[in-house]
């Protein structure tokens, strides 16, 4: 026999996250508006939603309410990543988390999206996908793999790029960007060797950061 009372207050719970996701629609990169325009359009035609579906109704709600503007500013970093897609196919950087967590942030050509992706170091283990960045702000996938730490380290990054991927190459051994071994004293205080500084716009023995960023907002 049913429980109506227990019913009707189950069905009132989804209603309010229903009426959560469409008022987080604008604020979702486009992948995540296009699930959940699918997901209010069968509701509002008279379709139950399956299980499932609700529980994407509250996740996708929950990525909004996730979504953390970063301190600094990623156009430079993406103007490096557009260099070194001159010579690198999938251009990347590497960082470790404060819980020991490895991040590693991939740019593909021709976006303005960063994705973000933990574990799988160096080949080893499983890369999981953990969201995005798009026009400064971080879009998580999901918030156990999106951490506080894991974004606290983008966001260091956002503040410091050079600075940060220096202090992971010295902490990790190998170069930020390319994930190679650093051999020669000078690669070790740099951060990185001599063929990624070619490859991504700095001058070996010069830095060229400040030049990068003046670049990008002339181009903004």
């Amino acid at each position: 026999m049913l429980d109506y009372d227990t019913e009707m207050e189950l069905y009132a719970t989804k209603l309010d996250e229903m009426v959560r996701l469409m008022g987080a629609v604008a604020k979702m990169k486009s992948g995540d508006q296009r699930f959940a325009s699918d997901l209010i359009n069968t509701f509002n035609t008279g379709h139950a939603l399956s299980v499932k579906q609700w529980e994407w109704v509250s996740k996708l709600a929950d990525r909004v309410e996730d979504l953390e503007p970063v301190y600094g500013d990623f156009d430079a970093i993406r103007v490096m990543f557009q260099i070194a897609g001159e010579h690198i196919k999938f251009p990347k950087i590497r960082l470790v988390a404060s819980d020991d967590r490895f991040v590693q942030l991939n740019f593909y050509p021709d976006t303005k999206t960063i994705k973000v992706f933990v574990d799988g170091w160096q080949g080893h283990g499983y890369r999981k996908y953990a969201g995005e960045i798009v026009d400064n702000v971080i879009h998580p996938y999901s918030a156990d793999r999106m951490t506080e730490a894991v974004k606290s380290v983008i966001q260091e990054l956002s503040l410091d790029p050079m600075g940060v991927a220096k202090a992971m190459a010295q902490k990790l051994g190998v170069c930020s960007f390319c994930g190679q071994r650093l051999s020669d004293p000078e690669s070790k205080g740099r951060g990185y060797g001599p063929v990624c500084a070619d490859h991504y716009g700095f001058a070996w023995g010069k830095n060229h950061w400040a030049k990068l960023e003046k670049d990008a907002k002339l181009k903004a």
